[in-house]
């Protein structure tokens, strides 16, 4: 009776949750850093599949820095969130790590598990730069909005 009640208890928290992909774009336009002025924007699609489940999946990543030397404009790799994430800082926050190959140096986004696991609409979450084109690193603060994508 034991085992019954163990298996019907899984499978009742497996199916609790249906995964919600959404359309998700971030910006800033007025970010500052030491080498100047800069803009980044992120559109991608973002997969809730569950309390600490998140997968990026495409989309593109822009940062500029005017009157420096770096414009990156790059594609956005399917990126799972680290669930082993443990902060200090961005305490409960999830953070998909090198969100694309393609970027010269690391981004890792971070994002506040609320906003996903309650559908905020808009939220704001970080992103950590590290090794821009081998020169810079940062925090960039950037507002986001989740939509629902049309069928």
């Amino acid at each position: 009776m034991k085992k019954l009640i163990i298996v019907v208890l899984i499978l009742t928290n497996s199916f609790a949750y249906a995964s919600i992909s959404y359309d998700l774009e971030c910006h800033s336009a007025d970010a500052y850093t030491d080498l100047g002025d800069a803009s980044l924007k992120l559109k991608s699609v973002i997969t809730v599949n569950g309390s600490n489940d998140y997968v990026l999946e495409s989309g593109n990543f822009e940062f500029f820095i005017e009157d420096a030397w770096t414009d990156q404009n790059v594609a956005i790799d399917i990126v799972e969130n680290k669930k082993d994430y443990r902060p200090r800082v961005y305490a409960d926050h999830a953070k998909f790590p090198s969100i694309s190959r393609e970027f010269f140096g690391m981004v890792d986004f971070i994002v506040p598990h609320a906003a996903l696991m309650s559908e905020s609409k808009n939220f704001t979450a970080n992103f950590i730069l590290s090794w821009v084109e081998d020169h810079w690193g940062g925090t960039i603060t950037a507002e986001c909005e989740l939509s629902t994508p049309i069928l």
